[in-house]
């Protein structure tokens, strides 16, 4: 498919995608209702989507990922957001209607499937692979806590591949380096593999805090592939069951959330909460036996993962369950012991004073 005589460098499809994002303008006063209008009389989101995906061939230009575009729509986008920020603060109660109205159109840019990492530097501090002469900034995201992500459903959107990854779950997520990359021939290492450190990795795209539909993902800039994790993670918590419960109108369980982890295949379940009994018993679940019985639970700030069968939800924790049957049956013992004793005694103390 191709656009025949329009000149990609300078084309009009170009020229609205910097009109929408104010690249020119963010440092001077914009009101959040000019960003409102400039960006609904554009169709913004269509006009990225050409501009980052028009290659010019020769003469023509033909609709395929262009490394050169994503260059420089990532630095477009960085302007766009400090354009916002001059009214707006990102994820305020103290935003109008406006602001709000505005940081969803930016939340949906971030996570649109046809602009491959397009927010990565503002997000993230640093410009894509193989783009030369854009200095590192600070990322927006940098700064956040993996508890200020989890906790806010805006955050976790934007933030939740761009905060330092949990290296305790790098630990459970080995890939092959091609995972890095968005390459053909990612996949999880194996045991065998996992010996050989030379060519397993952790994958940062398979935290749980990057692993939504909803959350902006990295993507490798010289060809334009997402960052992907091939690994089944199951991610129980608080935010993710009010975001599912806000599009499910019949209600949730456990297959509304981790709808690939099963007890053939199994996954790693990573399970946190305000309160976590509470967050299990919402979609229903009083153990994990028959929900992950071939996968490692991990609660969120433990160190070792374990059996999903020995997760307890009620507290949290991952008991030693036969250490605590056996110390149940022996208190048995002991007390019937006790009381058999007891019953001989009182027996044999009843027959010798009635003699």
């Amino acid at each position: 498919m191709s656009i025949n005589d329009v000149d990609c460098s300078i084309g009009p499809y170009n020229d609205t995608a910097l009109k929408c994002s104010t690249s020119g303008v963010y440092n001077k006063p914009i009101t959040i209702q000019e960003l409102n209008k400039i960006w609904n009389e554009n169709k913004c989101p269509e006009a990225f989507e050409l501009a980052m995906n028009t290659t010019q061939t020769d003469n023509y230009c033909k609709l395929q990922y262009n490394q050169k575009s994503s260059c420089r729509q990532q630095d477009d986008i960085k302007n766009l957001f400090n354009a916002y920020l001059q009214s707006c603060k990102i994820d305020s109660d103290s935003n109008s209607l406006e602001c709000n109205e505005f940081q969803q159109n930016l939340i949906n840019l971030c996570v649109n499937n046809g602009l491959p990492g397009i927010c990565g530097y503002f997000l993230g501090g640093k410009i894509g692979e193989g783009c030369e002469g854009y200095p590192d900034i600070q990322g927006y995201c940098t700064s956040k806590s993996r508890s200020e992500v989890l906790n806010s459903k805006i955050l976790s959107s934007l933030c939740g591949c761009y905060v330092e990854p949990d290296p305790v779950y790098l630990n459970y997520t080995l890939v092959t380096p091609d995972c890095l990359i968005g390459g053909p021939n990612c996949r999880s290492c194996n045991g065998e593999e996992q010996l050989q450190e030379e060519i397993c990795v952790g994958n940062p795209a398979c935290d749980p805090l990057c692993r939504s539909s909803t959350t902006s993902q990295k993507a490798y800039t010289p060809n334009g592939n997402f960052i992907t994790c091939p690994q089944n993670i199951c991610v129980i918590n608080d935010v993710k069951i009010n975001v599912v419960n806000s599009t499910i109108n019949n209600g949730i369980n456990f297959n509304s959330i981790c709808g690939g982890c099963d007890t053939t295949s199994g996954c790693l379940c990573v399970i946190s909460g305000v309160n976590v009994s509470q967050t299990m018993s919402t979609i229903g679940v009083g153990t994990l036996n028959n929900f992950c019985a071939n996968s490692i639970c991990l609660e969120d700030g433990a160190t070792i993962g374990v059996p999903c069968g020995d997760f307890n939800p009620v507290n949290g924790t991952f008991p030693n369950f036969q250490s605590s049957v056996n110390i149940g049956i022996t208190f048995l013992l002991v007390t019937l012991v006790i009381i058999i004793l007891v019953i001989c005694i009182t027996v044999r103390f009843t027959h010798i004073t009635t003699k």
